[in-house]
């Protein structure tokens, strides 16, 4: 019985590693880059009002190199560069 959790908990482990350094992987790919990119301005839109443009210039493990960011109010006026 403790041996099979063992290899459960062992398989677990395995999978969880494999999964982020698939995700690692790909998130340098242009096609990763791009639905890293979306889902960022889409979860950083959600938390201001108006419109948050952006361009993704480098993906990496540790950090995310933004161009072309830009922030304009409902109106249509452009609130930061």
């Amino acid at each position: 019985m403790v041996k099979r959790a063992v290899r459960s908990v062992g398989w677990l482990v395995v999978i969880l590693v494999g999964t982020v350094a698939s995700a690692l992987h790909h998130v340098g790919t242009p096609k990763g880059r791009a639905a890293l990119c979306a889902e960022l301005q889409s979860q950083l839109s959600a938390t201001v009002e108006g419109t948050l443009t952006l361009r993704c210039e480098r993906v990496e493990a540790d950090h995310v190199e933004l161009r072309n960011v830009r922030l304009t109010s409902p109106e249509g006026t452009t609130l930061a560069r």
